[in-house]
């Protein structure tokens, strides 16, 4: 790592890649396209030896992790062959991206037990100054249980060890304590003299060495594995006089740099204002010496090892090849007396040569900034930090971007910097605030935007600004008044000045401001509003935000056709785009609709996709959000082990992942499938869990479901008075006329009003569904058994086996074999109740026989034996072994 290298994203790691990658004939043979595809964001270089390979996916949430993850199984891949060591020197420097990756990769190579070495050397006093450093180290500590050595300065007693080993190597071996006679030597008077004038460091140590043997002082001997010093000469120069004609480390230098000649000064000195690793080319732009004169300027510099040229020149890429300094420090001294002014020429020299070169823009921004170059600092640091975005490296993306604005607020915008460039530092400051969640400063940048706007007269910037400013409030400050104030100063300044852009983007975020807050219909009037303006503007991206977010608005209505439609047109969108995140968001909004629209094999096809493509990218926050549902598409289905699986691990991630509104969703569903395998104690434990959190957060979106799988379980249990309780509430908690129940077990709240005496209200249920049902079999089903319960109630057993005959079918039409069992068990009494044994036999057996099945796809037995030993489970089979 260098110096210079905290504003590249992922420098040591993309240097250290780049050399090792360069050595294989075939990187293919180690990675798939897949993860090849990921690390062309720091290696561009590969794409020139597969030029067929796919772009990546640029969504935030997954991106990121897919771009480490290649990093850690190119390590693994490595690995494999044989064992690996990693060694980073100075890696105090690196830049925060690569900290965050390396974290990643050690944590993943350990669970995989892979045989890699990971070796970094850095100074102790930049981890007392570094922050982030200090806090990744103590993680890092914590995580990995890291073998930490600390490098001390060495004592007077071990620079005497390595001098009698350099001159007297044999002798020096298992040697006895020295006696007070030998303490008193030339040797050890040298060695101390060593420790005075270098304090034990070991670099200085190894510099003033160096500079004695340039001094003819210490010389080889004809044996190379020892030295010879020169007492005569020493003593009369340093002992006897007692002085320090040798200076310390920076003299060392200041004499190395009056040795050299002109021309290698100079090219000595653009390698400190290039930094790192220089070209020949660029060496001699900077310097201005044509190319006979610098050859021989780097000849000498090479010679002297002031230079280190690089591995030699890689015939896959063609790079060329690079120069270096032996030691940062030699660049420090070098840069140091070149002067101020003389540096600024000079950057600016570099900045021209590396304009034309494939220079990164955060080098441009350096050189820009040391040449005094204004316009030019504030364009290549804004371009620094939108790099460093797209590579989710958000601290480097700050600096730079910082870099720019501060320049601004301190001498104004210079001319040469676009309208475009000016807003695009607003927003991507904005944004990388908010994205280490630094609200205030977020909040002040935006205020800004929005009064440069108004000073200029550009209302669509100022639109723009009021639309960040709003989402601060949405997403930080959780002020969704504020907010809403901020989004309707934005859609007058949009409509009055036929901002069709701006009003669609003011529209869509009051629609998550109302989204947000459980104000379905508002969410969705302002979603609509903002749909047709994206449809009017037909641009793609924003068209598929507006119908992806729709299609969750309508969900939250319950009214799933409506938002499969939506989420379908916006997941071809998001596959047009090759946006593969996004189009498997909106299949699971796809399969979860299917679902409750009595169409669960289809569910469970599209929901599978998106559930293997969120486990292969690992998207946490994806897979999470499909297990659940797919838990419910594998119950409805009836294969319960499946299901108990799947809901369990939705509550694991959705925890880890940490939205309450996921987390609570993937609760309900584990109840309702505990529910389903009778292990009634638990669910009703996982639901009142459901009801507290949601109370506790105000979120009441999906309360009735779990206040109507309460009511199931009370009902399941024999206790109708809880029942009825809980049947009372459920219908308090669906105030809405128009919707309809989120759990599908009504029938239950119906018997529990009937028998609580609240029979007006359970019939005048029953008709609100059968008004409001359409053409959604799911709910066809649960709206017969509700009929089904009334008539019963009414003594019209006919009607009521009319309506359970009608249920049995369409369960068995749907591929509902858990309703099934339980609507042929009811109808099987109703038919004995008649008189009618045959037909109740017959019912009895079919469904002890579905219940059998499901029993067998329970893989705990526990849970098995459970389900099958339940009330309403074990009646239907002693009816069955009875008859």
């Amino acid at each position: 790592a260098f110096e210079t290298s905290g504003g590249l994203s992922y420098q040591p790691l993309t240097q250290a890649l780049r050399q090792r990658l360069e050595r294989e004939n075939a990187p293919d043979d180690l990675l798939s396209d897949m993860w090849l595809t990921q690390l062309t964001r720091i290696l561009p270089e590969l794409r020139d030896r597969y030029p067929d390979l796919p772009e990546p996916t640029q969504e935030t949430n997954t991106a990121r992790q897919h771009l480490f993850e290649a990093i850690t199984r190119l390590g693994q891949a490595l690995a494999e062959r044989a064992p690996l060591v990693i060694f980073i020197d100075d890696w105090h420097w690196a830049d925060v991206a690569s900290l965050d990756v390396l974290h990643y990769a050690i944590l993943r190579w350990l669970e995989e037990r892979a045989p890699i070495l990971v070796l970094l050397t850095l100074r102790q006093g930049a981890v007392m100054e570094s922050a982030e450093l200090h806090t990744w180290l103590t993680r890092l500590n914590h995580d990995a249980a890291c073998t930490q050595l600390n490098l001390t300065a060495l004592s007077g007693a071990e620079i005497e060890q390595l001098i009698r080993t350099l001159v007297e190597p044999e002798e020096s071996r298992n040697r006895p304590p020295l006696s007070d006679v030998e303490k008193a030597s030339p040797l050890t008077r040298f060695s101390r003299w060593l420790f005075e004038e270098t304090n034990g460091q070991p670099f200085f140590l190894g510099e003033t060495l160096k500079a004695l043997v340039e001094e003819g002082l210490i010389q080889p001997d004809a044996d190379p594995a020892t030295w010879i010093i020169d007492w005569p000469k020493f003593d009369r120069q340093t002992l006897r006089t007692g002085s320090r004609d040798l200076p310390r480390v920076r003299e060392i230098i200041r004499g190395w740099l009056d040795r050299i000649s002109t021309p290698a000064g100079e090219m000595l000195t653009a390698a400190a204002i290039l930094g790192q690793e220089a070209s020949f080319d660029n060496l001699c732009g900077v310097t201005g010496l044509d190319e006979i004169q610098a050859l021989a300027a780097l000849d000498e510099l090479l010679t002297r090892q002031l230079l280190l040229e690089a591995d030699e020149i890689s015939a896959t890429t063609g790079r060329d090849l690079t120069y270096s300094f032996s030691h940062q420090k030699v660049s420090e001294v070098v840069y140091a007396e070149a002067g101020a002014a003389r540096r600024r020429i000079l950057h600016r020299r570099a900045f021209e040569a590396l304009q034309a070169t494939a220079a990164s823009a955060a080098e441009l921004a350096r050189h820009a900034r040391n040449a005094g170059l204004l316009a030019e600092t504030i364009q290549y640091s804004l371009v620094a930090g939108n790099d460093a975005m797209r590579l989710f490296a958000t601290p480097v993306a700050i600096t730079h971007y910082e870099t720019a604005w501060q320049l601004v607020e301190q001498k104004g915008w210079p001319e040469a910097v676009s309208g475009a460039d000016r807003q695009d530092l607003f927003a991507g400051l904005g944004r990388a605030y908010e994205l280490v969640e630094g609200w205030g400063q977020a909040r002040d940048i935006y205020q800004s935007m929005i009064a440069y706007a108004r000073t200029i007269e550009a209302p669509t910037m100022e639109c723009l600004g009021l639309n960040y400013l709003a989402t601060v409030y949405i997403n930080g400050f959780k002020d969704p008044l504020q907010a809403t104030r901020l989004l309707e100063q934005a859609r007058a300044v949009a409509e009055q000045n036929g901002d069709r852009r701006g009003l669609a983007e003011t529209e869509w975020n009051l629609s998550m401001v109302a989204h947000n807050e459980q104000k379905s219909y508002l969410a969705r009037q302002h979603g609509e509003e903002a749909l047709a303006v994206a449809r009017q503007l037909g641009h793609p991206q924003l068209l598929a935000r507006c119908l992806n977010s729709l299609s969750y608005i309508y969900g939250q209505l319950r009214q799933w056709d409506t938002a499969e439609v939506y989420a379908i047109e916006a997941g071809d969108l998001y596959a047009a785009a090759g946006n593969r995140v996004l189009e498997a968001d909106s299949q699971r909004m796809i399969g979860m609709s299917q679902m409750f629209s009595g169409r669960p094999r289809d569910s469970l096809a599209v929901l599978q996709e998106s559930f293997a493509f969120s486990q292969q990218i690992e998207n946490l926050w994806g897979e999470a959000d499909c297990a659940w549902r797919l838990a419910h598409t594998q119950l409805e289905l009836g294969q319960y082990g499946e299901a108990v699986r799947l809901a369990r691990q939705a509550v694991k991630q959705a925890r880890m992942v940490g939205v309450p509104t996921m987390v609570l969703l993937a609760l309900s569903t584990w109840g309702t499938v505990q529910r389903t395998v009778m292990a009634l104690e638990s669910a009703r434990e996982t639901l009142l869990e459901v009801i507290a959190e949601s109370t506790e957060k105000g979120l009441t979106g999906f309360g009735d479901w779990a206040l109507a799988e309460l009511c199931a379980i009370y009902a399941l249990d024999g206790d109708w008075d809880q029942a009825h309780a809980y049947a009372r509430q459920t219908l308090q908690a669906r105030k809405d006329e128009a919707l309809l129940p989120m759990g599908l077990t009504g029938w239950y709240e119906t018997e529990a009003l009937l028998r609580g005496g609240d029979g007006d209200l359970a019939r005048a249920e029953a008709e609100r569904l059968g008004k409001i049902v359409g053409n959604n079999k799911r709910y066809r089903l649960v709206w017969l058994r509700y009929q089904a319960v009334v008539a019963q109630w009414g003594s019209d057993t006919g009607q009521a086996i009319a309506h359970l005959q009608a249920a049995a079918a369409l369960a068995q039409e749907i591929g509902l074999p858990g309703e099934e069992w339980s609507i042929l068990g009811a109808l099987g009494t109703l038919c004995a109740d008649q008189g009618d044994q045959a037909k109740a036999q017959q019912a009895w057996q079919a469904s002890a026989g579905i219940i059998l099945r499901l029993a067998e796809t329970i893989d705990e037995e526990d849970l098995r034996a459970g389900f099958l030993a339940a009330d309403p489970v074990r009646a239907i089979l002693e009816t069955r072994e009875t008859n």
